[in-house]
């Protein structure tokens, strides 16, 4: 009993001298080294919270890693609105294979002759959108634009018109499959709706028809076959667009416009 008492009065008188030594102006020294004083209060005072990071607290300047979601495939039966120029021609058919093995719908609208002009500057777009309800777009653009000089300055409204026609529906755009070099019409879109929306054709290597312009059949599937694994895989909007394991003679439901004058 004594042994506890006596321990007891040691921690007690230990208390009071730190007590005393926190509330102090003397400063402590051993072996020529400060002894580091603790407010007393901070035994008594809960932590400042720290302040959540989150990706609206981290500037691009910041090293901090954020983790992205990941994008989920949406495996919901779609309404599918092809349109387009005559590129649709071929990109179509494969279109339509993939329509049938994952279980969407599909509505065609080919314009000979298009452009991003004949889209944005009346509400032809509107209207099958309106009519069709679709709700994903795939739109191929663009081809007949390749060589305008200037054509952001001549075509960035019209883009604009395009998207914003289309922006509360998921879309992709698949860019014009480049024979040459263009001036600019890719850079144009891509830079209007985003990298994620936009599937940039000119880099890939096509079989042409004789007019040396428009991919084969057989080369515009391939072509298709790589644009539905990016929409699945790397869009912005996925959607499921499983390999069909046959090709479909199912009709396309295609209407044909008038070529522009």
């Amino acid at each position: 009993m004594r042994h506890l008492l006596e321990f007891i009065a040691v921690i007690s008188v230990s208390f009071i001298l730190f007590t005393l030594y926190s509330v102090s102006d003397y400063q402590a020294h051993l072996f020529g080294v400060d002894i580091r004083k603790t407010e007393f209060s901070d035994f008594f005072t809960a932590p400042e919270p720290v302040e959540a990071i989150t990706t609206d607290t981290i500037s691009k300047k910041d090293t901090i890693a954020v983790v992205v979601e990941e994008r989920k495939t949406d495996t919901s039966a779609q309404r599918l609105l092809l349109i387009g120029d005559s590129m649709l021609e071929g990109l179509m058919k494969r279109v339509t294979d993939y329509r049938i093995f994952n279980g969407h719908h599909q509505k065609t609208v080919l314009w000979y002759s298009s452009s991003t002009k004949t889209y944005g500057s009346n509400d032809t777009l509107n209207h099958f959108i309106r009519t069709y309800k679709p709700t994903f777009i795939i739109m191929s653009l663009g081809s007949n634009e390749m060589f305008f000089p200037k054509i952001k300055e001549k075509r960035k409204t019209f883009v604009e018109n395009i998207l914003e026609d289309m922006d509360t529906i998921p879309f992709v755009w698949i860019g014009p499959p480049n024979w040459k070099e263009d001036t600019g019409i890719n850079d144009l879109i891509e830079e209007i709706i985003g990298e994620d929306r936009y599937f940039l054709s000119k880099n890939l290597s096509f079989k042409r028809t004789s007019d040396g312009i428009h991919p084969t059949h057989s080369s515009s599937r391939v072509w298709m076959d790589s644009v539905a694994s990016w929409i699945e895989k790397d869009s912005r909007y996925p959607i499921k667009m499983s390999f069909p394991d046959k090709r479909s003679k199912k009709s396309h439901n295609l209407t044909i416009l008038s070529s522009p004058k």
